[in-house]
């Protein structure tokens, strides 16, 4: 018993310094053909509250106002929860490294696995911030946790939307357990909401 415990914390820690390093590390992207490194989300969304260009977008550049409220919003989550997390000197990125580094115990599991999660959809939601991607909603419960809505605070206000998001390139995901159906599963979700596609009995 002792054994699956230590390897659940290992399996757990893992999840923890992937999330931290995809929300703290530069990122490759294609730029003129040419791969280069471009700062990590964090920095990212810090630098896009001044308006700084993205030169990573697929699309023109568009008139921005000065400051976007919803990424201070969520500039400030970031870096209040990090705090809360590792009250030391330093800064967000530097915090969530020690944060990586820190020793748990195998009862941290559970907590160390949210945590993960939480810094993870930062990560997804400065992208959908950064650079937004076409999205849909299916208007029925999860089938994994049999919630049809969330609230989500936007622009300063707390607003409820449709728990299951679909992005077209990615697939559809529960904003209130995680669950993730990619597209080869369009199918198999369909069948789970009792949604019979046109021309089949």
């Amino acid at each position: 018993m002792t054994e699956l415990r230590d390897g659940n914390i290992h399996a757990a820690r893992t999840k923890l310094e992937n999330a931290i390093n995809r929300l703290t590390q530069s990122r490759p992207a294609i730029y003129h053909d040419t791969t280069v490194y471009v700062p990590d989300l964090y920095t990212s969304l810090r630098n896009d509250l001044a308006g700084t260009p993205n030169n990573t977008t697929k699309t023109q550049a568009k008139s921005q106002p000065p400051l976007w409220i919803d990424n201070l919003q969520l500039l400030k989550t970031i870096d209040n929860q990090t705090h809360q997390w590792m009250p030391v000197p330093g800064t967000t990125p530097q915090r969530l490294q020690l944060l990586a580094t820190k020793t748990w115990r195998p009862q941290d599991t559970q907590h160390v696995t949210n945590t993960a999660t939480t810094i993870n959809t930062w990560s997804d939601n400065i992208i959908n911030l950064l650079d937004p991607q076409p999205t849909k909603t299916i208007d029925a419960p999860c089938p994994s946790c049999n919630q049809r809505w969330v609230r989500r605070t936007s622009a300063g206000e707390i607003v409820r939307k449709p728990a299951l998001q679909i992005v077209l390139s990615k697939g559809c995901t529960c904003l209130a357990c995680d669950e993730t159906w990619t597209p080869d599963l369009y199918r198999h979700l369909a069948t789970q909401l009792g949604i019979t596609p046109e021309g089949e009995q």
